[in-house]
């Protein structure tokens, strides 16, 4: 019972944190956003509790933590954006720890197609400053090696398929991030991406029920 109150406490958060930040209510951002994340953490933390591989919960947990981070940065007023891209970049690193130790020994050689996705994405954004270049250099690697990951262990354990889905989920959104930024913006921008990355998160906690 406790999983379905918090996965439906997540959920109210996060649709009253994409309405606040749609109607430039920010008082209302700054708590939605992070209750969203936190609601995910506790679920995460009781699904570890109840038998959850510890190891693989460890990773993703500390993950979600590196994503909450990223989103306090990210809500502080002033441009903060290089300082919320490393939050971020370390969850994705720590999501690639977890995949890794449900499925030891990947065969690299089947990342490079996602590798060479990677650096059109990097082309096509075109960031200017040279240490915004190689964070967006990394960070675009790594989110990619986290899909590849998440992906392609899909059908390997019971619980590749939240982890497939909340792979796919969190790239669409970092892709939105990434347009927004250095492209275009537009009105429903926000929305989607949020709309996107809170999903991915909760689907990476609920992958814990099956490890």
């Amino acid at each position: 019972m406790i999983i379905y109150l918090l996965t439906a406490a997540a959920l109210l958060s996060a649709l009253l944190c994409i309405y606040c930040d749609y109607v430039g209510n920010r008082r209302g951002v700054y708590v939605f956003k992070p209750a969203t994340m936190i609601f995910i953490i506790v679920l995460a933390v009781i699904l570890v509790t109840q038998g959850a591989a510890p190891t693989y919960g460890f990773w993703i947990i500390a993950g979600l933590i590196c994503s909450l981070a990223g989103d306090i940065v990210l809500m502080l007023p002033r441009d903060r954006f290089l300082g919320g891209l490393l939050a971020f970049l370390l969850a994705h690193w720590c999501y690639i720890a977890a995949f890794v130790v449900v499925a030891p020994d990947p065969n690299l050689v089947e990342f490079l197609p996602w590798l060479l996705a990677g650096l059109a994405v990097f082309v096509l954004l075109k960031p200017v400053e040279p240490v915004m270049r190689a964070a967006v250099l990394a960070y675009i690697v790594s989110i990619f090696a986290m899909g590849w990951l998440a992906i392609q262990y899909g059908g390997e354990w019971s619980g590749g398929v939240p982890v497939a889905i909340g792979a796919g989920l969190f790239m669409l959104s970092d892709a939105l991030i990434g347009i927004r930024r250095f492209r275009s913006d537009w009105p429903s921008a926000q929305a989607l991406i949020l709309g996107s990355y809170f999903p991915a998160q909760w689907f990476f906690a609920v992958s814990l029920s099956a490890s």
